[in-house]
């Protein structure tokens, strides 16, 4: 049992934010004043970069989805796997959905956001990848159509966004000549927020892969066994696909529209450049739900590193709040982009500079790996890796 004297900091959700701001905390708190508490309804933390090197076996499962009482275990972090579905600001109370509750001190929301499929027929016929089941579900499909009697087959790429870009490419070497992969996006160019290099550097690896892309092109309806599409001409036209994957869209949980709390018209959490609510300055948020400019001005992105960066300063800003002394103000900076369009062949850009192929490969993986949650871990992946070869 925890010390009745001690504060309680509860994390709801175990992303990247939410995973490394609990494990900051508890970095900071050495004489142990907190009870450190992470909240998620999975069992295991995802990282998500690498998500796409499992389609094609490069990695496996448990390096990039350990268990969170595994990562904790040599911390004083508790882990508690519920559901959350409201929280009552006044009373300090986090609800779970087996109408269990827990009260708290401070919290911090980073709960991340889900699949949204705005067109007809998405939700049921259409795979999202998100998460370790999206991967499995996959991977079992992949498995089913590698094995069928058909000679070729299509494969639909809804969103030419990084997800989208990187998905077509491990798909399209996975399968090989078995798959026709067909990247579908309603905008002017794919990658549209990336460097040019960037674009440039995918492009050329999709072409390589013989991946169709068609952009100015809008989804109307997916079927279980067809597409259908509308062009820039305004001419209809329809697809017989094997599988459609759907890379576009995130919705905020339901939940989280409901809170008493100042949000942008995607329901995402505005916050101050400290990461505390405007409304509640006991209550902080990080990652995909929130929407914040920075000290400098600059909008923060819904990127892993931003989460890295600012897991840092959040740990530092409760404990701050805590002993009523001054908050740190957060100044996100851009380190570069990495991507993966296929088997050892990725793509990094940093300062202006663009590299591709397997040295791209190689300096991705480890750049990734060495960003792991815990050393125990880190370590654990470092020495697979090494003895994998």
């Amino acid at each position: 049992m925890q010390s009745k004297s001690k504060q309680k900091i509860c994390i709801i959700g175990g992303g990247f934010g939410g995973l490394y701001t609990a494990i900051e905390l508890n970095k900071l708190d050495k004489k142990r004043e907190f009870e450190i508490i992470l909240i998620d309804q999975n069992q295991h933390f995802l990282f998500t970069p690498l998500l796409y090197e499992a389609i094609t076996g490069e990695i496996s499962h448990w390096e990039i989805a350990p268990k969170f009482r595994e990562i904790l275990e040599k911390t004083t972090i508790n882990f508690i796997n519920q559901k959350v579905i409201n929280i009552n600001f006044q009373e300090q109370i986090i609800y779970f959905q087996d109408n269990q509750y827990i009260d708290y001190n401070y919290a911090v929301l980073a709960v991340g956001q889900k699949s949204y499929f705005a067109i007809e027929g998405a939700e049921k016929f259409a795979h999202s990848f998100k998460t370790l089941e999206d991967v499995l579900r996959l991977e079992h499909k992949i498995e089913m159509l590698a094995n069928s009697p058909e000679e070729k087959f299509n494969v639909t790429v809804v969103g030419a966004g990084a997800n989208g870009v990187e998905i077509a490419g491990k798909i399209t070497d996975k399968l090989k000549d078995k798959a026709n992969v067909i990247l579908v996006d309603r905008g002017q160019e794919i990658l549209k927020n990336f460097p040019k290099g960037v674009q440039k550097c995918a492009w050329k690896s999709l072409q390589k892969r013989n991946v169709q892309i068609y952009l100015e092109t809008n989804i109307d309806k997916i079927e279980n066994h067809e597409i259908y599409f509308t062009d820039n001409l305004e001419q209809h036209y329809e697809i017989h696909v094997n599988l459609t994957l759907w890379t576009v869209g995130n919705a905020t949980p339901e939940w989280i529209y409901k809170l008493n709390c100042s949000q942008d018209e995607q329901g995402k959490l505005l916050i101050k450049p400290t990461f505390q609510l405007f409304d509640f300055d006991n209550i902080f948020a990080i990652g995909d739900v929130t929407s914040f400019i920075d000290k400098k001005g600059q909008k923060v992105p819904a990127k892993a590193q931003a989460a890295f960066q600012g897991s840092h300063i959040l740990a530092k800003n409760i404990i701050a709040f805590s002993q009523q002394k001054k908050l740190k103000l957060f100044r996100y900076h851009h380190l570069g982009d990495m991507m993966t369009i296929g088997i050892n062949n990725d793509i990094v850009s940093v300062a202006g500079i663009t590299i591709s192929g397997f040295f791209a490969s190689v300096i991705r993986k480890w750049a990734y790996i060495f960003r792991m949650p815990t050393f125990n871990h880190c370590l654990e992946v470092v020495k697979h890796r090494i003895f994998k070869g």
